[in-house]
């Protein structure tokens, strides 16, 4: 019989606090930031040489997180377009904080078109 993972529930302790605001710039142009902060710990983490970790961070438990939001509107029968930018900071894959389990930040973009009937377009 081949185990490749075991499986526990830890004791932990997080808390965290998330920002969140949305600006009307222009009347078709809108922005958005998000900012989010968590503090995980988790403790009896029984590590592969032994020992005993009683300050852990949590599995895919990212410390920070930035989500902004860049929306521009047009009002045209052709559609709408906006963009927007996330940074996820790096997070444990695994309760054992091992930097084999850790990959690095990331951030990711998209600007994607909405298309919308004549009617919808008129309407927003």
């Amino acid at each position: 019989m081949d185990l490749s993972a075991i499986l526990f529930n830890a004791q932990a302790r997080d808390y965290g606090a998330e920002l969140y605001d949305t600006v009307s710039l222009t009347p078709t142009l809108t922005g958005s930031l998000s900012l989010a902060y968590l503090h995980t710990k988790v403790m009896g983490v029984d590590l592969p040489d032994g020992t005993v970790m009683n300050n852990a961070q949590a599995p895919n438990s990212p410390r920070l997180s930035v989500a902004a939001d860049l929306r521009k509107e047009w009002r045209e029968p052709f559609g709408k377009m906006f963009a927007d930018v996330s940074y996820v900071g790096s997070r444990y894959f695994s309760t054992v904080n091992e930097p084999g389990v850790l990959p690095p930040s990331y951030a990711t973009g998209n600007v994607p078109r909405l298309y919308c009937s004549l009617d919808e377009a008129s309407q927003a």
